[in-house]
């Protein structure tokens, strides 16, 4: 699935930063990932400087799998049950405040 195909309303998916990116990236695993020289900080960081970083993330809140606004399917099911002190959340934390964010702003209104 790409980032189009999901309808989040009032979204301007053109302004996106993963904008004439391969998005088949935020949808590699770890070996994938680092085959291609790449790895999920490199990831957020497209996402976490990204303006519509909150619409994608609620528009990938349900999703399975992928990097969405930022957030690993794993940290999303975390961020779904509340369960923000969750220790898998503390590497989406380290890279959020690289950025000067936190993890409550960047989830802001995902929920």
């Amino acid at each position: 699935m790409t980032r189009r195909e999901v309808n989040v309303a009032g979204t301007d998916w053109e302004r996106a930063n993963c904008k004439g990116i391969n998005t088949e990236i935020f949808f590699a695993d770890d070996t994938d990932l680092y085959n291609r020289h790449l790895d999920n900080r490199m990831i957020r960081k497209i996402c976490f400087t990204c303006t519509i970083q909150k619409d994608c993330l609620r528009a990938g809140m349900k999703e399975e799998f992928g990097v969405w606004g930022g957030l690993t399917a794993n940290e999303r099911k975390k961020v779904r049950k509340n369960q923000l002190d969750h220790i898998e959340l503390n590497i989406a934390r380290r890279d959020l405040k690289e950025f000067g964010i936190t993890l409550e702003n960047a989830i802001e209104g995902a929920i």
